[in-house]
This record gives C-alpha cells, structure tokens and sequence, in this order.
C-alpha cells in the first residue's frame, strides 16, 4: 500500500477518475512505515475496514467514532483502543448498539456529528466510516472532527470514482434508490468526489494524505432491488418505484454494475 500526499494546489478540479496506478509512489514522511496496510480487516459481510490496521499500529488511547450506525465498526475499535466513544444522530440506533455491541470500554451517545458536544483536542483519533454521505452538509461534520481531535482524523468513504461503464450504470440505479429513501426521510446521498473531500481538509493546519482502492468488484440488480423495495414498502406509493426500477433495468439492458471504490484519508495534526 502506498498512503500518498495530497497536495491541493496540483489537483485538478472537475475529474471523476482517480486510478490507483497513477497516484504517486511516495508516503509522507509524518505517516509511520507502520501505517502501510498489511491486510484488510474484514466483517462476517466481508466489508472491507481499511481503517482498523492504521489504528492497530498506532494504538490510540481515546477514540471517537462519528456516525457510528448499528455499532459494527465500534466494537472492532474496542477491541484496538483504551476508550471509545461512539456518536450517532439517531436516538433508535444508539439504543440498538447498547442492546447489540455493549462494551465495558465503549459509550454510546446520540449527538450530531456536525454539532459535537466535546472540547477541543479530547480524544487522540476521530474516525468515521461510511457515514459523511449519509450527512447534509458533511463538511460542518468534518470540521467538528479535526477540533476534537487531538492528532489523528481518518476518513473512509466510499467515492464517486465514475472510471467505467459499470461504475457509471451502478451511480444512475444509486440514484433511484436515493431518490426513494429520500421519500421516506432516510439520509443518503451521492458518494462523495475525491477532490471535495480533501477540499474540506484544506482550511486546517494538517498534513493529508490518502490512498485509494479501486474495485472491480461486481454489484447485482437484485441486490439494489431488495435495496430498493425496502424503502419503496415504506414508501405511500410501492409500486411506483418498483415500476421504475424495473422500467430503468430494462432501459439498462440489465448492464453490468460495479461496487464503488473507497478511500482512506489520513490527517495528522502539524502541532
């Protein structure tokens, strides 16, 4: 693996593609050679925790982990750190990981990512994972991450790598679904562009850099349909977008879909 730095003034705004092989061969000299990744921490769903062996090597004593979901990821982090602390906007969530994912190490509180009701500098590493796309106004969450933060800020987000033709099938089939959950109050938004996520980095006395993860791996119109028909049944008009998935499949062609790619970003604080 190859943590690379980002150097704003020589990325070009506007593209979408960002292929692994071009990105430069050099680490920054503030990350550890630890942190190079030498596997990637899976779940039982085989989703991929590029994070967690960057916090293995590093040890954190306290840890925030923002957006924090059903609590998958936290009890990973458990397991790697002193102290965590987990933070979610939904209050039904935060209940189900005290019921789920109980840790004696772990608090779990409700609290919006883009207001955090903690000092400045309190806990050694903030984390999210997966969570900034599911925020409006994502960049008030990532401010409110490098206050808090004492010397570490990761960022893994999956990213709106359009490279191919399957990646670009896959982002107009995400936007119906988008469009459904939206009917019925769930946040979710488009993937975040690789040039707007280090933009946010920009206004912070950090060093930044990131490594991203190209797939090739396969997504199916049944998984989005079973995606999908979960928010449409929630939804006043069912059939509506199920008849608009299958009327856009057919539009499609059944085209091939792939997964998105991802990227891990590593801020380190320069003082």
């Amino acid at each position: 693996m190859c943590i690379v730095p980002y150097a704003s003034a020589a990325t070009p705004h506007g593209h979408e593609c960002f292929p692994q092989a071009r990105l430069p061969k050099t680490r920054l000299s503030v990350i550890p050679q630890k942190l190079m990744l030498h596997h990637q921490i899976m779940d039982d769903n085989h989703e991929k925790y590029y994070c967690l062996d960057v916090i293995a090597d590093l040890k954190p004593v306290s840890v925030l982990d923002v957006g924090c979901g059903c609590g998958e990821m936290t009890v990973r982090l458990a397991a790697l750190c002193e102290r965590v602390t987990a933070v979610d906007l939904f209050d039904g969530l935060i209940q189900r990981c005290r019921r789920e994912n109980p840790r004696p190490n772990v608090e779990y509180m409700q609290m919006d990512a883009r207001e955090l009701k903690f000092p400045d500098r309190n806990f050694a590493l903030v984390l999210e994972n997966n969570s900034l796309h599911h925020m409006e106004h994502w960049e008030k969450a990532l401010d409110e991450m490098v206050r808090v933060a004492q010397s570490y800020v990761l960022v893994e987000e999956p990213i709106a790598n359009l490279r191919n033709d399957a990646k670009q099938t896959a982002a107009v089939v995400q936007d119906l679904v988008l469009e459904a959950q939206k009917e019925v109050g769930y946040p979710h938004y488009r993937h975040l562009r690789l040039d707007d996520l280090l933009a946010g980095f920009r206004n912070h006395d950090l060093n930044v850099s990131y490594e991203v993860f190209a797939t090739d791996e396969p997504s199916t119109w049944d998984g989005y349909e079973t995606h999908l028909r979960f928010f449409a049944e929630k939804s006043r008009r069912p059939a509506y977008w199920l008849d608009r998935f299958a009327n856009l499949k057919e539009e499609l062609a059944g085209r091939p879909l792939q997964q998105a790619d991802k990227v891990l970003v590593v801020a380190t604080r320069k003082t």
